[in-house]
C-alpha cells in the first residue's frame, strides 16, 4: 500500500507540473497582457556613445581630408613629405622623395637643403623654384612640387573634454577632430573661448559655438605639432536646477546666469529625436506647468524660453518607438513604430498562424489613456500594446487539454485503489 501511494504522490506531482505550465501558457496566450514600454525601453537611445581614438601611425595610410589644403595657410613643419619632379625634355624626369628633417630642412637631391620652418605652402613652393632656379634653367626644364603626405603630429587636448590627454593626427586635422578623438566637450564647456597655445607662447581665442548652431565652419583651424588645445568652463551663477525621467542626466545641474530652459537642455544634450516635447514639465513653487516649444502656441503652458532659476525642477519624458505585439502570432515581441499602420497591419508583421481567430476581435491597449479598443482597423500610437486573439477552436482544445490533465489523475488514483466505485457514491 505504501509503493502505491508513493506511485499515486509522483503521478500526482507529475501531472500538477504539467498542469502548471499548460496553465501560464494558457493564461499567456489568451489574457490580455499590459506591455506598455518602460522609460527604460524608450530611451534606447540611439546615442553609440564611445568614440575611439583614430590614431595614425603609418605614413603610408591614406588620410582623410575636407578638400584641397589652402597653401597660404598650411605650415610645413618636420614629417611633411614632398615629391619633386625636374621634367629633362626626351630625357627620364628626376623624381624625388624629400621629407622635412625634425630641423626644419627640406633636403632635396641636386638641390641640397632648404630651411623651410614656420613657411607656409606656398612659401615653401616659392623656396624650392628660387633654389631650383640656381641650377636649372626652368625655361626648359618643367618643375614639379608636390605635398604628397602630411605629416602626424600630437595635440594636448584639456579642460572641459570628457576625455582629456595627448592625441596623434595629421596635420590637415582641425580642432574639431582632436576634440572627437578627446570623447567631445563636457557638459560645461565654454565653446566660443577656446584657447589655442602654441608652442611659442602665442595664444589664439576661437568661438566653436557657431559650428554646431550654424555650421559655420571658419573658426575650425588647422594646428601644429605641441599645440594645446584649452577649453575653458562656462561662467555659472551658483544656482542649481534639477533633472527627472533621464537616466542618464537626472539629478543635479548648474545653471548659467540669465540661462533659458530651451539653452539648458541643448546645452546639457537632454534633447535629442526620442524626447517627447509635448511631455516636459517646470515645477517652480510647488506649481507644475507644460512647456512649450512652439512660440505661438497659447494653451497655458510656459514657453521653453523661460528663464531658469535655482530650485526649478525639469520633468523629460520620451516617444515610445515600439509597439508590442502578441498572441496567435508567430513572432511576438517589439515591433519599430510606422506613423499611419493599424493593428491589421502589425499582426501581419508578427505573422500569422493556423491558431489565429477572427482579426475583428485584435485589442489595443492605448498608451496613452490605458483602454482597451477592439477592432482591425484601429489607429496605432507609439507604445500601443496589440493581442491578437486566438480561435474558439484553438481556445477549445486548450481546455479539452486541461481537461486531459485532471482525467489522467483521477485514473492515476483509481489505479492505485485511492479511489473506489463506494468512495465515489
Amino acid at each position: 500500500m505504501k509503493l502505491s501511494r508513493l506511485i499515486f504522490a509522483c503521478l500526482i506531482l507529475s501531472a500538477l507540473l504539467s498542469f502548471d505550465a499548460f496553465a501560464q501558457r494558457f493564461r499567456a496566450d489568451n489574457e490580455f497582457i499590459d506591455y506598455r514600454l518602460s522609460s527604460d525601453r524608450d530611451k534606447q537611445t540611439q546615442k553609440q556613445k564611445k568614440l575611439f581614438e583614430n590614431k595614425l601611425k603609418d605614413t603610408g595610410l591614406q588620410i582623410a581630408s575636407e578638400g584641397p589644403i589652402d597653401p597660404d595657410i598650411y605650415v610645413v613643419g618636420p614629417g611633411d613629405i614632398f615629391t619633386i619632379s625636374f621634367g629633362i625634355g626626351s630625357l627620364e624626369d628626376q623624381l624625388y622623395t624629400a621629407p622635412v628633417s625634425v630641423s626644419g630642412t627640406l633636403f632635396i637631391p641636386t638641390l641640397g637643403g632648404i630651411d623651410v620652418r614656420e613657411k607656409t605652402l606656398s612659401e615653401t613652393f616659392s623656396l624650392i623654384k628660387a633654389k631650383s632656379e640656381q641650377k636649372y634653367d626652368l625655361n626648359k626644364i618643367e618643375l614639379t612640387a608636390v605635398l604628397t603626405q602630411p605629416r602626424l603630429i600630437k595635440v594636448h587636448v584639456l579642460g572641459q573634454v570628457n576625455t582629456p590627454g595627448t592625441y596623434t593626427g595629421s596635420a590637415i586635422d582641425k580642432v574639431t577632430s582632436f576634440v572627437q578623438q578627446a570623447e567631445g566637450f563636457s557638459d560645461w564647456a565654454a565653446l566660443d573661448k577656446i584657447q589655442i597655445k602654441h608652442t611659442d607662447g602665442k595664444v589664439d581665442t576661437i568661438d566653436l559655438s557657431a559650428i554646431y548652431s550654424e555650421a559655420d565652419l571658419s573658426q575650425d583651424v588647422f594646428l601644429r605639432g605641441g599645440d594645446a588645445i584649452f577649453v575653458p568652463p562656462i561662467a555659472t551663477d551658483g544656482g542649481t536646477v534639477s533633472i527627472e525621467g533621464n537616466a542618464e542626466i537626472q539629478g543635479m545641474h548648474e545653471i548659467v546666469k540669465n540661462e533659458t530652459v530651451k539653452s539648458f537642455l541643448y546645452r546639457i544634450r537632454a534633447i535629442d529625436r526620442s524626447t517627447d516635447l509635448q511631455g516636459i514639465y517646470l515645477q517652480r513653487n510647488g506649481d507644475l506647468t507644460k512647456l512649450s516649444f512652439n512660440a505661438s502656441e497659447n494653451n497655458g503652458s510656459v514657453s521653453a524660453s523661460t528663464q531658469l532659476q535655482a530650485g526649478d525642477k525639469l520633468f523629460l519624458s520620451y516617444l515610445k518607438e515600439y509597439v508590442y505585439v502578441h498572441g496567435a502570432v508567430r513572432n511576438p515581441g517589439y515591433f519599430p513604430y510606422f506613423a499611419g499602420l493599424k493593428a491589421l497591419d502589425y499582426a501581419g508583421l508578427a505573422g500569422g498562424t493556423e491558431e489565429m481567430g477572427s482579426l475583428d476581435r485584435i485589442q489595443v491597449l492605448s498608451a496613452i489613456s490605458g483602454k482597451k479598443v477592439k477592432g482591425a482597423q484601429t489607429d496605432i500610437r507609439r507604445g500601443d500594446s496589440i493581442f491578437v486573439p486566438f480561435s474558439y477552436q484553438t481556445r477549445l482544445l486548450k481546455i479539452l487539454e486541461a481537461a486531459g490533465y485532471i482525467a489522467s489523475i483521477l485514473i492515476a488514483a483509481k489505479a492505485v485503489g485511492l479511489i473506489n466505485a463506494d468512495t465515489a457514491k
